[in-house]
């Protein structure tokens, strides 16, 4: 399993919020990707259990067509299924790219 870290902006968000005030702009994505991490961290708390027989890779970021992009989450095995985290407010939304239902945790 491709382990999940936190980006490196949010490491230097952090770093510089506890050390002076950051504008509003800055602080509101500091909250921004500090609330998307926690999500992440929780759904791959959840997901402990489901990767028995999957390659789990996290946090991809790829490149098509001079277009980058990130995938929360790909579980690997005879299937692929490539998972969006988002975190709002006390609700975890989970995203199956594939087709399969979205999913609500409170």
């Amino acid at each position: 399993m491709k382990t999940r870290v936190e980006s490196l902006e949010l490491q230097i968000l952090r770093m510089l919020n506890s050390r002076m005030s950051l504008t509003p702009k800055e602080h509101s994505n500091y909250l921004y990707l500090e609330k998307g991490y926690e999500g992440e961290v929780i759904f791959d708390h959840w997901m402990e259990e489901v990767e028995n027989g999957f390659l789990v890779l996290n946090d991809l970021l790829l490149e098509h067509r001079n277009t980058k992009f990130q995938i929360d989450s790909l579980f690997l095995s005879k299937i692929i299924r490539m998972f969006e985290v988002k975190n709002f407010e006390e609700i975890i939304l989970l995203k199956a790219i594939d087709g399969t239902p979205t999913m609500e945790w409170k």
